[in-house]
């Protein structure tokens, strides 16, 4: 199952029960990560160089909050490309994906 698939899942069946309403009351018990996702390039070309930046590509998040992007629009299939529970971890590695010039075409 997906990580998208497995999120709304989840979310649905807590909603449907009530078991929901705790956690959307901020009751998490994964607590906040780091969420790293591939810098973006517009375009066919992908040969072109994103101008994403470490604040486009880097954010805290929970597991309501991610399940929010993905409703959203995130794409967990080529887009995230991480979750980190250091933001000194999370940090060094989009710096890295923006280096090596790893992109997610759009």
């Amino acid at each position: 199952m997906s990580f998208e698939r497995y999120l709304n899942k989840t979310i649905n069946e807590e909603v449907t029960t009530g078991i929901g309403d705790k956690h959307l009351d901020g009751k998490d018990e994964i607590g906040s990560f780091w969420v790293v996702t591939k810098p973006i390039v517009y375009g066919v070309d992908k040969q072109t160089k994103s101008d994403s930046t470490i604040d486009d590509i880097l954010f805290e998040s929970t597991i309501f909050g991610v399940a929010n992007q993905i409703r959203g629009g995130l794409s967990e299939k080529g887009e995230i490309y991480g979750f980190y529970k250091s933001e000194e971890t999370a940090k060094a590695v989009a710096e890295k994906l923006i280096k090596d010039g790893v992109t997610y075409t759009v």
